[in-house]
């Protein structure tokens, strides 16, 4: 399944981030990343996703258990002239979970709740925040949204 959009998608989804509530607000804030680059964020979440390139770390629980810091990553190919095609990076979504209105923690992002599998919920809501700004289709947020990445 291939989740990369064209163009046209990414601008549109453009126009949608940079009217959205989450969005406003980050711009305001010390470093925002244009919009576009934003939409671009959002379609490699989702690449990652589909191919099975995306991780999450929890770097720590707070002793009510009501919340935890967690980031995600992409394992990435390096392009550059002395990699050979065999080293890779982590690349982390940082401007992209700003951007839709998640709050910094010490490490990674803050993410409340509890009764429930955290990095399932939150990267099932990244999944459709992907088809509300129309970078993906219904098939792909339901697919995509089950695949849970891994924890560490």
């Amino acid at each position: 399944m291939t989740t990369k959009p064209t163009k046209a998608k990414l601008n549109k989804a453009a126009a949608l981030i940079a009217s959205s509530v989450d969005y406003k607000k980050y711009a305001r804030g010390k470093y925002p990343c244009e919009p576009l680059r934003i939409a671009e964020r959002l379609a490699e979440f989702c690449q990652a996703t589909a191919e099975g390139r995306l991780f999450c770390i929890i770097h720590s629980v707070s002793s009510s258990g009501m919340s935890r810091n967690m980031s995600f990553f992409e394992t990435a190919k390096m392009a550059t002239p002395y990699s050979d095609g065999r080293k890779y990076c982590q690349l982390q979504f940082w401007e992209l979970f700003k951007a839709l209105g998640y709050a910094e923690g010490k490490e990674g992002f803050r993410i409340g709740g509890c009764g429930m599998d955290m990095v399932f919920a939150t990267h099932y809501n990244v999944i459709h925040s992907a088809r509300a700004f129309g970078l993906i289709t219904e098939e792909q947020c339901k697919k995509l949204a089950q695949m849970t990445p891994t924890r560490f």
